[in-house]
């Protein structure tokens, strides 16, 4: 299927006939076209007619039935193939593997804003101009004389250029109102930003205004660069007034950012030299000849944490890079981006590109072309850069690989480590699956001899690994069930550590005082009567029941089933962590922070 689509499968009209990938659920996504002259390759995008409009689709091979009525291909759009032979593959083998149509599955492996776009322009007919002017209503068409106020307002809409749906403009076109054109429109790519808020420095907190006050003293206590107005919501949900009136007074500054990217940039890791433990050594040499053997090898690299298993993962890609081939490394989450790339980009410097959801568009555009142009061999990010046009991919690694992350839940819906193992097959490459505690899946497969075991059983330089108590809290309870936020057992590591004038990070997953309130009586939750979640009951900014998905807030109130006020607070959150803590370490220093989801974090 790799060559040139010149001959055979030919139609009764002349020319071949092509299959192509649509991004339509409709007959799994694959139609049959003619291309009425030349050569195409498949992974090259062409423009064909589907209905009534054009659309961008991929040549897949070339066709052996035809059913119905025949089109032509309207253009070829690319030189060369968009997706290499291996990366098609991968999407066919996703399609059947996740039962998704195959049109839209290869609208997954391409970035956004790629395709053209049909841009519709509607001008009024005469009928359409007298329609609109209430003037001779006799000559109309019948179909124009039953048109009533609605329709008076599309016209004016097109004449007026404003935007309408095509559906709607279809609709007016049948009925001979408006004559439409069609042109290609630049791909619109919009920059997702993120509002910040920062307090002005020696702003003073307004005393006739409470509320405004309460704002910016929190602004105040947090990072004097700012903070996204999304965390001060969380804080607040009903500040957006209170903020806006600040920054009209000039004691609050508003601003926007790029919201998710990962800024090679801004990774400061050094080249420093690494001293290879013998098991480092040991693991290394095993991926080398693999490499030399240019066949499939998947390894399992079962380290503990800190045992170097990056360093392993960059003088293997090195190895690859020596022979002029491509390399891939997956990292579960966007926030982890970061970090690889940096160290990747100390080692590689401009051979790296990256890859995930959080660049903007036009970033993501860039760097895919970066990497089909070849002017970059190294490519990192997080699941949907399992899709990266490499050439000549020689290794692909993925980095804690037992993450659940790594499943992609909408559109084509697919686990990149499982689509890592079946690329790494198809290309004949390295592939190694990297983790301190492996799923049982990929234990399983190691114990039936299909993962080779390299292990890394030492942290570098000898350092020992961290001693875990596992704490029963059961064992704790207070007297009307309310289990101890901290046991005796931590709260003595607590002392232990402040006393030595060190630190301690304490993490938790709640946000809040109390995450929920159970009616003793009747065993009913206080819910939210817009999303029918829990609320939880916050007691920064005043004491308030409030609903993480909508903003609602309200007091604490009786059970509304059964009206009894015995409530018993469950799950506590990070504010009432924070309020022990206070009173087991009264001197020490408490911070408590959040952070929304999706923040990344810079090195």
């Amino acid at each position: 299927m790799d060559a040139l689509l010149a001959s055979g499968a030919p139609s009764a009209g002349g020319g071949t006939l092509v299959e192509v990938a649509l991004p339509v659920p409709a007959n799994g996504g694959v139609f049959t076209y003619r291309l009425p002259a030349g050569t195409v390759e498949p992974g090259r995008r062409v423009l064909v007619p589907l209905g009534r409009r054009n659309a961008t689709g991929v040549v897949l091979g070339l066709a052996t039935s035809v059913r119905g009525e025949l089109r032509d291909v309207l253009r070829v759009l690319d030189d060369r193939p968009l997706l290499p032979p291996d990366v098609l593959h991968l999407v066919r083998w996703a399609a059947a593997h996740y039962l998704a149509p195959l049109g839209l599955a290869i609208r997954g492996a391409l970035p956004p804003g790629i395709d053209l776009r049909e841009e519709l322009r509607a001008t009024l007919t005469p009928e359409g101009e007298a329609l609109l002017e209430g003037a001779r209503q006799r000559d109309l068409l019948p179909a124009s004389q039953e048109a009533g106020t609605r329709t008076r307002q599309l016209l004016r809409a097109v004449r007026e250029g404003r935007a309408l749906r095509p559906a709607q403009l279809r609709a007016l076109e049948k009925r001979g109102l408006v004559a439409l054109s069609a042109s290609e429109a630049r791909p619109r790519i919009h920059a997702p930003q993120v509002e910040i808020a920062g307090a002005v420095p020696g702003a003073q907190p307004p005393a006739r205004s409470p509320r405004q006050a309460e704002v910016l003293a929190w602004l105040l206590a947090r990072d004097p660069a700012g903070v996204p107005v999304e965390e001060l919501l969380a804080a607040f949900p009903r500040a957006r007034p209170q903020l806006k009136k600040l920054a009209a007074r000039r004691l609050v500054a508003l601003r926007s950012e790029p919201a998710g990217a990962a800024r090679l940039a801004d990774a400061p890791w050094g080249s420093a030299v690494v001293r290879e433990t013998r098991a480092q050594s040991a693991a290394l040499a095993e991926l080398c000849g693999a490499l030399d053997a240019r066949a499939y090898a998947p390894f399992l690299l079962d380290g503990v944490t800190g045992s170097g298993k990056t360093h392993v993962y960059l003088e293997a890609i090195a190895h690859a890079r020596s022979q002029g081939r491509g390399a891939l490394a997956l990292v579960p989450e966007i926030a982890l981006t970061p970090q690889l790339a940096g160290r990747f980009r100390a080692r590689f410097g401009d051979d790296v590109a990256v890859l995930h959801s959080g660049l903007t568009e036009r970033e993501r555009l860039s760097e895919w072309h970066r990497v089909r142009a070849g002017a970059a061999g190294v490519v990192v990010g997080a699941r949907s850069a399992v899709f990266a046009p490499l050439r000549d991919l020689a290794i692909v690694v993925v980095d804690e690989e037992h993450e659940p992350s790594y499943k992609q839940e909408d559109r084509l819906r697919y686990h990149a480590r499982d689509l890592a193992l079946v690329r790494a097959r198809e290309a004949g490459a390295v592939a190694v699956l990297g983790s301190a505690t492996p799923s049982l899946e990929t234990l399983r497969r190691a114990q039936d001899g299909k993962l080779r075991t390299l292990r890394l059983p030492e942290r570098v330089d000898g350092r020992s690994l961290p001693r875990v108590e596992i704490v029963d809290r059961k064992t704790t309870l207070r007297g009307r069930g309310d289990p101890e936020l901290l046991t005796p057992a931590l709260s003595e590591a607590l002392r232990e550590t402040v006393a030595r004038g060190e630190q301690a990070i304490l993490f938790l997953n709640k946000r809040g005082h109390v995450r929920s309130l159970l009616c003793r009586s009747c065993g009913a939750a206080l819910g939210c009567p817009n999303c029918s979640v829990a609320l939880v009951l916050h007691r920064e900014g005043g004491t308030a029941l409030r609903c993480h998905l909508c903003g609602h807030q309200e007091l604490p109130r009786p059970c509304v089933a059964c009206g009894s006020d015995d409530l018993v607070p469950l799950s506590a959150g990070t504010e009432r962590v924070e309020e022990e803590l206070r009173a087991l370490l009264p001197r020490a220093r408490i911070a408590r922070k959040w952070w929304p989801r999706g923040t990344t974090f810079p090195e």
